[in-house]
């Protein structure tokens, strides 16, 4: 094996050990290698993945998931941004990222209400993780943070659906 192959080798386990490091609360987003190609290829992984899952024609889906991430993405540098941190801005939005085209690949496998429960608490769990090791703040900070950030996410989100799609959005819903 030459050289080359063994860096490449070693900084693959480095990254897989980080990402499980990350996923199991140990790791701080800080150690993700700083990588824009990286930020890029799962936001193209997230796409791929997420729009053909849509209850949305694929044109409306690519780009309400595409301005999901956007929206995520301002709000991350935005609170990053106040916290005199924007330059950990592409290792947490990476880490972000991570988190979820993990939870929707994860997702896709499990259908089971209770495995999606664990799932939802897991992922609001890692984000208040991510977000306090990026601001450098405790829990309850942080906490309050993350549900700023996804209330105000979800907020615009929803905002963006027009109502002929809200209506089969609720054809979803059993009454």
């Amino acid at each position: 094996m030459n050289m080359a192959q063994k860096e490449s080798n070693e900084n693959k386990e480095g990254l897989i050990d980080i990402l499980v490091g990350l996923f199991s609360f140990r790791t701080s987003p800080e150690k993700l290698p700083y990588s824009i190609f990286t930020l890029v290829l799962l936001v193209a992984a997230l796409l791929a993945v997420r729009v053909p899952l849509s209850v949305f024609e694929p044109a409306f889906a690519l780009g309400f998931i595409f301005n999901g991430l956007a929206i995520r993405g301002i709000l991350t540098y935005g609170i990053l941004f106040i916290y005199k941190k924007k330059e950990r801005f592409v290792k947490t939005f990476t880490a972000i990222l991570c988190v979820e085209l993990t939870l929707t690949v994860v997702s896709l496998f499990f259908s089971i209400p209770i495995v999606a429960v664990i799932l939802l608490a897991w992922f609001f769990a890692i984000n208040i993780f991510i977000t306090a090791k990026s601001i450098d703040a405790a829990m309850l900070e942080a906490t309050l943070v993350t549900i700023f950030i996804m209330l105000v996410f979800s907020t615009l989100v929803y905002l963006q659906i027009p109502p002929e799609y809200i209506a089969k959005l609720s054809d979803f819903v059993e009454p």
